[in-house]
């Protein structure tokens, strides 16, 4: 009898051995990731934290060639390492929609430096493009990587902000080390979340002008929009209505916190709802949620969002916290 309950024991110390060995491996396996991302980012940082101009010549999974800012640890760190910056995105999406985009005129609002609206004419995915970026020194990048791409007479560059008023100046925040993090300042909020230190950041003031002002002579059932302003969506939509109101295939980043610092979110779950598409599909789930409620869209926005208990490195090793919508009929 005692050596039955011996082997018992045995085995069950053998099974938690085991079990605890998959743990561990499950963690360095979850870990790896995050922690080469981390070390990759740290000699980045090292090696060029002074900043500087340089030319990044193409990679293999594309042709385009960038001019960055080695100041920049996100976007300019993701080409100099990858060559291209979450480009892969605009594929997943094209492989979803079943409409032929060739002849339609790319919107990519929020352009950057080119990373999303130069590969996206280069390979021949789209005809035409209208870029719109409201930084100085990021538009001064946009026209130099669309030039030595060979492409200016495609893309009609534009140095605005977009919004719910024309002619309206607004306070713009700029990152210090990332500059796809530059954002619209929303004054009646302002100190009340500043996760990311925004409280702290240099500002300059940009011009508003609304989408449907830009696109007044372009077919609005003939493009593609493309959105990433740091949680200003709700109001370039809201400066969009008419435009919207053809139900163009939409791409928004969706980044709760963002939304509500700039106090848009109701905005943005209002004007998406009216514009009634039949499909949401979130790209970083790969899950069609269908035609949008009320309900959806807080369900949305309670997945990605994170309370100001965790800051932005533990918010990022537990989960993202923002994604992609993508929005069709």
């Amino acid at each position: 009898m005692s050596l039955n309950i011996n082997k018992t024991k045995k085995k069950l110390s053998e099974v938690q051995k085991r079990s605890f060995l998959l743990k561990v491996k499950n963690l360095l396996k979850n870990s790896f990731p995050i922690l080469a991302t981390f070390y990759i980012n740290i000699r980045y940082f090292l090696k060029y934290r002074n900043g500087k101009e340089i030319l990044v010549k193409p990679h293999k999974q594309g042709n385009e060639i960038y001019h960055i800012n080695t100041k920049d640890l996100v976007i300019g760190s993701k080409i100099l390492l990858n060559g291209s910056f979450e480009f892969e995105k605009v594929l997943k999406v094209l492989r979803l929609i079943k409409k032929k985009v060739l002849n339609y005129i790319f919107i990519d609002i929020g352009a950057n430096i080119g990373t999303t609206c130069i590969p996206a004419i280069r390979r021949g995915l789209f005809k035409k493009c209208i870029a719109i970026e409201p930084d100085p020194y990021n538009f001064r990048l946009l026209k130099k990587n669309i030039n030595i791409n060979g492409i200016d007479s495609k893309i009609r560059i534009i140095n605005t902000a977009l919004g719910s008023v024309n002619n309206k100046k607004a306070i713009f925040e700029l990152s210090k080390h990332n500059f796809g993090d530059h954002r619209i300042r929303n004054d009646n909020i302002f100190n009340k979340k500043n996760y990311y230190l925004e409280n702290q950041r240099k500002t300059i003031n940009v011009k508003l002008t609304k989408l449907d002002n830009i696109l007044k002579k372009i077919n609005p059932k003939k493009i593609f929009i493309w959105i990433d302003v740091q949680g200003y969506e709700g109001f370039v939509l809201d400066g969009g209505k008419k435009t919207l109101s053809h139900n163009p295939p939409l791409v928004i980043e969706f980044w709760p916190y963002a939304l509500e610092r700039s106090g848009c979110f109701s905005l943005l779950k209002e004007i998406i709802i009216n514009a009634n598409y039949n499909n949401c599909y979130d790209l970083s789930r790969n899950v069609n949620l269908g035609k949008l409620s009320s309900k959806k869209f807080d369900k949305i926005k309670s997945r990605y969002s994170f309370e100001g208990k965790f800051n932005s490195i533990k918010c990022k090793m537990l989960g993202k916290s923002e994604t992609d919508l993508f929005f069709y009929n």
